[in-house]
């Protein structure tokens, strides 16, 4: 759930339900399940992506072992906590934020073994940033970039050792002086970093917008569903596996998972679409897909219930 504001001590509320430790190793392997094309020429016209059997973690580089084996999650599930909360304060849509966090699995999934070289939330402060301002960039909403200096400065610190993900945000940002010049020069640099190992594809094919358009003629459960369908696919950013599935199959399975929700509260007028039938979509692959977006629920869940983000 997504909730802004700041506590009494000036330390920031989390901004998503997932703002904990705890985090099981991020998966890179891509998903097994058949790609089926089935549905997608109608959707394609919409600009949901050019290929169908694309998934939104999918990119012009070699994703299968990428970390082999190396348990990158303790590092990257709060940094993912953070750019999660600069795109809010930075007043992102949907598709940006989406695409900042996709950004970083991506960019982590390929730098492979010189993950090791990044061992602290500061050393991928300037990375961050990029992520930041090639989401920007790609979803065509300028931000200044002073902004995104202002947030790499002060989101990605070090805190607390035994606790990553508690963010003060006490820092101050640069002056308008030479650090500040320095620090611009630093995000360019990186942003080209970042680009050659994403070889230079920030495309990305949004599950969000799939939603929208699969549910735009279900005029009477469209605004009961759609919420709910985005909470599940916010969540998917914070557990890499949900990420691997086609964007029709993962779209589909967020719209079930809704679905299932608004009937257990016995909303009159409750139905389901059977949109896995209508659109020809293999059974098995969103199966699959949902067993990960409720894996990634009940991670998030377990993980707030242990509240290790809060301070005594």
């Amino acid at each position: 759930m997504v909730s802004d504001g700041v506590s009494e001590k000036g330390r920031l509320k989390p901004v998503h339900r997932s703002f904990i430790h705890n985090f099981q190793q991020l998966k890179t392997e891509p998903s097994k399940v058949k790609r089926n094309n089935g549905g997608w020429d109608e959707m394609a016209s919409n600009g949901i992506a050019s290929d169908p059997p694309q998934s939104a973690l999918a990119f012009n580089a070699p994703l299968e072992g990428a970390t082999n084996g190396k348990e990158i999650g303790p590092i990257i599930f709060p940094l993912l906590c953070r750019l999660y909360l600069a795109s809010n304060i930075l007043q992102f849509d949907v598709e940006p934020r989406f695409s900042a966090l996709l950004f970083l699995h991506r960019f982590a999934t390929a730098i492979e073994d010189d993950l090791a070289k990044y061992k602290s939330i500061s050393d991928w402060k300037w990375v961050g940033a990029a992520c930041l301002f090639l989401a920007c960039k790609a979803a065509e909403e300028p931000r200044r970039l002073r902004d995104v200096i202002n947030l790499a400065e002060m989101l990605f610190v070090d805190e607390d050792e035994d606790d990553d993900n508690w963010v003060t945000m006490d820092k101050n940002p640069p002056g308008l002086n030479e650090k500040y010049w320095e620090a611009k020069k630093k995000v360019v640099e990186t942003e080209q970093f970042v680009l050659r190992w994403m070889m230079f594809d920030i495309s990305v094919a949004q599950p969000h917008r799939a939603v929208v358009l699969l549910l735009e003629k279900e005029t009477i459960q469209r605004e009961l569903l759609i919420p709910i369908a985005f909470r599940c696919l916010n969540d998917a950013l914070f557990h890499t596996p949900s990420l691997t599935f086609p964007i029709m199959e993962l779209a589909v399975a967020a719209i079930e998972l809704a679905e299932e929700e608004v009937i257990a509260q016995s909303v009159f007028g409750a139905k389901t679409l059977n949109l896995q039938q209508r659109y020809n979509l293999s059974r098995d692959a969103v199966s699959s897909a949902k067993s990960e977006l409720n894996e990634a629920a009940n991670i998030l869940r377990q993980c707030k219930e242990s509240a290790r983000f809060l301070k005594p």
